[in-house]
């Protein structure tokens, strides 16, 4: 198991799993003696010192006059540990259910936006770069450019920077079974190259764009990797702007593909961070890949059982898309149902809802909530396909479960 700490949006909210089976987090000191001066001292000394806590501690309180520290917990919060790292710091915490920290891992670099636990204990984490190593080329949120693997004694095992004025890795990374690792990055599309796909000029308000690809880095060394697969947007595009152009047809007759000109709403519309992938996440047992994108409020999948070459063609088309069916064609605004969400994730095998995905939906949703956790179950086929429904959208109609934060 895994546990994640993301980042998001301007004013960041962490998403932040408890790590209760992870194999490094077992017992009440998650690896390390509770005696050991990492574990921090306590945040309020009124409260019940680490060493007095056992494995079968409950922790039951409340604290409504408190600006800091534990606000409350309860005899239901789920066992186990927080894992954070803020983003103006460049240490990663690891902190129990009372807010008592039980470890922290330093590095040199402040967070991309995304931090993983493994198994190990060691930390697998997106980091920023110096604006010289892309030229003050990109300027976004969620900019990474590296990614870093650190043990659990703080020291750097592997990193790869992934970072130039060409492209720039940001947001999410994730851990694959055989070791490597998934990116998100931004590449850079001139304006001609933009106009020559279809792009309205209107739309192109920084003169050029900055589509989004996924890279697959084999680590290699210390800090170095080679890109085994890639997956680009820019491969799978339809408009129906500008007939003259290869990729001119009905947007609604190819939902497996991205219109070029829809840019959702909100501020940087038209701007050069067109899609602003925000996530990634990986299912084994499809092999497939989930992403989630800010600007078009949608959620896609897509197959990872390609080459890089058959990644370029249809079989890298969409093979589903989720939250707003406007963006390929077939719905209005009353059917959208997400709004620049982030952190859509599988629900891992053995916990409940298996198989479904999670989706930390920001705003503006048909609960009449501003920010909720959506589960949805997607209309899987028998062949690792997912199948439109009668109105030709992609399903569900309704989020499974609904939680509202606010």
């Amino acid at each position: 198991m895994r546990t994640k700490s993301g980042m998001m949006a301007f004013f960041f909210a962490l998403q932040l799993i408890g790590c209760a089976e992870n194999d490094a987090c077992v017992g009440s000191d998650c690896g390390v003696d509770a005696s050991d001066t990492d574990g921090g001292e306590a945040s309020d000394p009124t409260q019940t010192e680490p060493n007095d806590r056992t494995e079968t501690s409950i922790c039951d309180e409340t604290h409504e006059d408190w600006t800091v520290g534990l606000q409350s917990c309860s005899p239901d919060s789920q066992p186990g540990y927080t894992l954070f790292a803020p983003m103006r710091s460049t240490s990663t915490y690891l902190i129990d259910l009372w807010g008592e920290k039980v470890h922290e891992w330093t590095s040199t670099y402040k967070p991309g936006l995304s931090v993983y636990l493994e198994d190990d204990g060691s930390i697998l984490r997106a980091t920023t770069v110096p604006r010289s190593a892309h030229s003050n080329q990109f300027d976004a949120g969620g900019l990474a450019g590296r990614v870093e693997h650190v043990g659990w004694d703080s020291e750097l095992l592997w990193s790869y920077q992934y970072a130039s004025t060409n492209h720039i890795s940001h947001h999410d990374v994730e851990r694959l079974p055989n070791g490597n690792v998934l990116m998100i990055a931004f590449e850079v599309k001139t304006e001609e190259e933009a106009l020559a796909a279809g792009r309205d000029y209107n739309l192109l308000r920084d003169g050029e764009l900055w589509p989004d690809h996924i890279i697959e880095v084999r680590p290699d060394g210390p800090d170095g990797g080679e890109i085994v697969w890639e997956w680009h947007v820019w491969d799978h595009l339809i408009q129906d702007f500008d007939e003259t152009k290869a990729n001119y047809g009905v947007v609604a007759d190819h939902p497996g593909k991205m219109n070029i000109n829809y840019v959702g709403g909100g501020r940087g519309v038209g701007g050069a961070d067109w899609l602003h992938i925000n996530s990634i996440d990986y299912n084994a047992e499809l092999d497939q890949i989930l992403l989630s994108a800010h600007n078009t409020n949608e959620i896609y999948i897509i197959d990872h059982n390609t080459t890089t070459e058959e990644a370029a063609g249809p079989a890298g088309d969409f093979l589903y898309r989720w939250g707003n069916p406007q963006a390929y064609g077939r719905g209005g605004p009353g059917e959208q149902q997400l709004f620049v969400q982030h952190d859509a994730r599988w629900i891992e095998d053995g916990k409940p809802g298996e198989g479904n995905i999670l989706i930390f939906n920001n705003g503006g949703s048909s609960s009449a909530t501003y920010t909720t956790v959506d589960e949805i179950v997607p209309p899987y086929d028998s062949e690792g396909g997912y199948l439109l429904d009668e109105s030709g959208h992609y399903g569900p109609s309704e989020a499974l479960w609904r939680h509202g934060l606010m």
